[in-house]
């Protein structure tokens, strides 16, 4: 029988049958793309091999993202929803993902690498879920309920404050450290619960908070002091500072965690630096000093932060100079790693000084011949080992007003280098 014989009735219930299942399928497509979901891609080759003894100083690429390094191995990047990793960390260009780790629809809001007993990247998500994975093999190994640190994805383009100064997020010697608006939580590198307090700190009287490899330090902006909390047993410490207005963490594995040092700054301008490798924080005139940086027990102290044409050695407790360095052109002390000082020396040349002598270690070229010839500014430099990663930002750019084509020096804005 044709469709043209068929009643009225007949045909409108058909109609409503298909209609019905076409929306059915619809529903199930849409469930199917947009249901929530954590998709983890494990590696499936060999764990990429160091080459820092094979590849010599100088430039190794530029990038779309930066990248955090693990083991001198991988590189760990991270994007709106998803965290992969690539290697080794000398090649010139992002490679296939050697593993990776998506969710949905939560956004990824900080990465750390917690490197003991063995190396896991920590992430956090805009739902308050904290997920361990094995770096070296990708695959997920803990997964914790957490209080929420950050309601989105922060890090632009290059995904640098997600992965060098993730909100509430931190590493210490032992464990991981997570800082809401409520809760200070500590957990092991395996996902356990060490410890959870109330945060001491009234959520509108948050300042700048970073690590230590024992403490955790918080600004109060309504005592104007800055709290310390022992990351082993959760036990408040004296306050430091009074008067504080800022403070500027120095040294650090990353921007916010395993720092070294910490230099504050008062309401009436005035810098005190203070020493923080030991059990008690222990003041430092050296380290008072604007730019100053410590590299191993040496601070490292510029005469100038922005125009550098001179670096000295210093003892941080004494201030006694143990040696003086004389850059070759108005230069930049970029960051420290280990006993290396990395400075970028007018013209583009990365210098890398001995901190603990003051000695030449080694001088490269880091400019790219299609890259402009304008000047550029070191918004992040991250250092580990030989490498050293620097964000570049084009000069006097306002980030929150910006465009990300305005704010990057190019659309690959992240240089890695071997110092």
């Amino acid at each position: 029988m044709t469709e043209r014989g068929l009643s009225r009735r007949v045909r409108v219930a058909l109609a409503g049958v298909v209609t019905g299942a076409l929306l059915a399928a619809v529903g199930v497509t849409v469930w199917r793309v947009l249901r929530p979901a954590d998709v983890s891609t494990p590696a499936i080759t060999p764990y990429p091999q160091s080459e820092t003894d094979t590849v010599g100083p100088g430039k190794r690429g530029v990038f779309v993202a930066a990248p955090l390094i693990v083991d001198d191995r991988i590189r760990i990047f991270a994007k709106k929803r998803e965290v992969w990793a690539d290697g080794p960390p000398s090649y010139h260009y992002e490679r296939s993902a050697y593993w990776a780790y998506r969710r949905w629809p939560a956004q990824l809001t900080g990465v750390v690498v917690a490197e003991s007993p063995r190396s896991i990247v920590v992430t956090s998500w805009s739902d308050g879920v904290l997920v361990g994975i094995d770096a070296k093999t990708g695959k997920v190994v803990w997964r914790v309920e957490g209080e929420v640190l950050a309601d989105e994805y922060t890090g632009r383009r290059t995904g640098a404050d997600t992965v060098y100064s993730p909100p509430g997020l931190f590493t210490t010697d032992t464990s991981i450290i997570t800082v809401g608006a409520e809760t200070i939580r500590a957990y092991s590198t395996e996902g356990t619960r060490l410890w959870q307090i109330d945060n001491p700190v009234n959520a509108q009287c948050r300042g700048e908070e970073f690590a230590t490899s024992e403490q955790i330090y918080l600004l109060d902006t309504c005592t104007q002091t800055v709290r310390r909390i022992d990351t082993h047993s959760g036990n408040a410490q004296t306050p430091l500072g009074t008067s504080v207005k800022s403070v500027e963490p120095i040294s650090c594995a990353t921007v916010t965690s395993l720092c070294r040092a910490v230099r504050l700054t008062s309401t009436d301008g005035t810098h005190t630096g203070w020493l923080l490798t030991e059990s008690q924080p222990i003041e430092s005139a050296p380290l008072a000093q604007p730019g100053a940086l410590l590299a191993r027990d040496v601070a490292i102290v510029p005469n100038d932060p922005k125009k550098l044409t001179e670096l000295t050695g210093q003892d941080p407790r004494t201030g006694n100079v143990i040696w003086h360095w004389t850059a070759p052109a108005p230069s930049t002390l970029l960051a420290t790693s280990g006993e290396r000082v990395i400075v970028l020396v007018s013209g583009r040349v990365l210098a890398t000084v001995n901190g603990l002598d003051g000695s030449d270690m080694a001088r490269s070229g880091i400019n790219l011949l299609h890259e402009p010839e304008t000047p550029y500014e070191a918004r992040i430099t991250y250092a580990t080992n030989q490498y050293v990663v620097i964000e570049r930002i084009n000069p006097d750019v306002i980030e929150e007003d910006s465009t990300d084509d305005a704010y990057y020096f190019t659309h690959r804005p992240v240089l890695i280098a071997i110092s």
